[in-house]
């Protein structure tokens, strides 16, 4: 896990290091707040409008949806943390495993939650007849 957080780190930095540097060719008098402000912005923006599309799609399939993939998003980046956590702070292991685990989990007592959900409903309606 720890590997491949390095990874991620190392890329992040050498492009940082490049849009820095072609930057400086240029001549462009940005500074480094001024570059984060620019290229966050754009990356952002990017991903709104393939986001804002995808979640006008699912919309007409069902909301829900929409729900599961914020939701999934947020736990992705909660577990992630918690691992990032654990490591700073030598309380525990910094392993893939564990955040897999974590999903699994969400994934598992999710599908329990919409079973009984669907359950409830069709009996519902069964009385309701």
């Amino acid at each position: 896990m720890l590997t491949v957080i390095n990874q991620i780190v190392n890329f992040i930095n050498d492009l940082h290091d490049n849009i820095w540097g072609y930057s400086r060719q240029l001549g462009l008098p940005f500074t480094d707040k001024d570059l984060h402000f620019w290229v966050i912005g754009l990356l952002g923006v990017i991903f709104f409008v393939f986001t804002d599309t995808i979640f006008k799609w699912l919309a007409k399939i069902n909301i829900s949806l929409i729900s599961f993939f914020f939701t999934s998003a947020i736990i992705s980046i909660l577990v992630l943390i918690l691992e990032v956590e654990q490591k700073l702070t030598g309380r525990g292991g910094m392993e893939l495993w564990d955040i897999l685990a974590g999903l699994l989990g969400f994934l598992v007592l999710l599908s329990i939650y919409q079973f009984c959900r669907l359950l409830l409903k069709s009996l519902l309606n069964l009385i309701k007849k």
